[in-house]
């Protein structure tokens, strides 16, 4: 199933061929991050979240291996890419409903104070530079995007030629 936001085939680099996403997929990726639940994030949404994150983690991170293989790069990228976009993407519809952000907040940042006379809440969201988000996007605005660049630098690291 293509998302309505998955590039187009023809844009993906030649002899490159996107994985299915599939039931088992799926079901692993909600084993490994359960606070996606289908009640919360619609399938169609998770599944094509999948699928640009098996495009962002190109063929430099190896090839999908399934549960068999724990610690399979390409699948722990596209699973953290994935939960990236979810996460961001639940802020951005929450203020688009007019919420306050604030379940959204507590979902992807740790909560640094609280009051309870007049209800405060503070969150530790990190401070990204107009150069990190020019080369990162909003990668550095949750802990899975973090997580995907940490696996991004080993997927993408090479020889170094002195």
């Amino acid at each position: 199933m293509r998302g309505f936001w998955t590039p187009d085939v023809r844009s993906l680099p030649r002899g490159y061929k996107p994985l299915d996403i599939n039931d088992d997929i799926l079901n692993e990726f909600l084993k490994t991050y359960p606070e996606f639940d289908q009640e919360s994030f619609p399938r169609p949404m998770v599944v094509a979240a999948l699928e640009d994150a098996d495009v962002e983690t190109g063929s430099a991170w190896g090839k999908y291996h399934s549960k068999r293989v724990r610690h399979s790069l390409k699948k722990r990228g596209m699973f953290s890419w994935a939960a990236h976009w979810l996460a961001f993407r639940s802020t951005q519809i929450a203020s688009a409903k007019g919420g306050d952000g604030v379940a959204s907040a507590a979902f992807m940042y740790p909560t640094t104070s609280e009051s309870v006379g007049d209800e405060s809440i503070s969150f530790g969201v990190p401070a990204v530079t107009t150069e990190d988000q020019a080369n990162n996007g909003t990668l550095n605005l949750t802990p899975y995007g973090i997580e995907f660049l940490r696996l991004r630098n080993r997927a993408t690291a090479g020889a170094w030629m002195v």
